[in-house]
């Protein structure tokens, strides 16, 4: 997933004291980041300064991420599972080595078949 930093301001600026207090106020409360502050020449005028962070998916596996949703090795329905319940890892014909354990998070192949409607996730 691509991490994309901006730098965002916000201007407060008002024309009598209690209005900017409310408006300041309001703003600080609002931005819970760490905001710099910067005091403009004009009365009662302040710049918020700060940064945002937006995730850009790259994946079909970062798009569920985003929505909170993770899938593991033991959802998949590749997954060989041992004889012995014992055996912490199983076959997978998409492994890299050709093993995999229950908690390896799934591959691309898992997210892109729950999106075309192929496999339905195995739930505990």
């Amino acid at each position: 997933m691509k991490v994309i930093t901006r730098k965002r301001v916000r201007t407060v600026q008002a024309d009598d004291a209690d209005e900017f207090d409310r408006k300041f106020n309001a703003v600080s409360d609002e931005l819970t980041e760490d905001a710099k502050l910067q005091w403009d020449t004009a009365p009662m005028c302040v710049h918020f300064i700060y940064e945002e962070q937006e995730k850009v998916p790259e994946t079909v596996a970062d798009e569920f991420e985003l929505q909170g949703i993770k899938y593991y090795c033991k959802d998949c329905p590749n997954m060989i599972k041992g004889k012995s319940k014992r055996e912490r890892s199983h076959g997978c014909k998409y492994a890299e080595y050709g093993t995999v354990k229950d908690f390896t998070p799934a591959c691309e192949w898992l997210y892109k078949m729950v999106v075309q409607g192929k496999v339905i996730p195995e739930e505990d």
